[in-house]
């Protein structure tokens, strides 16, 4: 997933990191992207535009990862500049992740 969370409310983002866990075949693997910051509903420019925005601090998306049923295998930081004239750089965070095992109940 590249960015598209950042335009959901937090609530909405959790449910659906649950859902795309849910959906994983057994040690599946799920790349997240975003920018990291602790913020909520704000106005940002990207790429020229107006756009509302909505993330997590790098330490709240681990949490929330872990909680819906994945490991976090590595975490890569990176400052990226958008293709368009008057971007400025920007972090970005890669969560490089895979589901869990499940206890089996025999």
């Amino acid at each position: 997933m590249y960015f598209s969370l950042l335009q959901m409310s937090r609530e909405r983002q959790s449910d659906l990191i649950r859902r795309l866990v849910w959906g994983l075949r057994p040690g599946g693997g799920l790349v997240l992207a975003t920018v990291p910051a602790d913020v909520e509903d704000v106005e940002v420019v990207f790429m020229g535009q107006q756009v509302r925005a909505t993330s997590f601090a790098t330490e709240d998306l681990v949490s929330l990862v872990s909680r819906a049923g994945l490991a976090v295998e590595s975490k890569h930081h990176a400052m990226i500049t958008p293709a368009h004239p008057d971007a400025v750089p920007e972090p970005h965070l890669f969560l490089y992740c895979r589901q869990k095992e499940t206890q089996s109940t025999a």
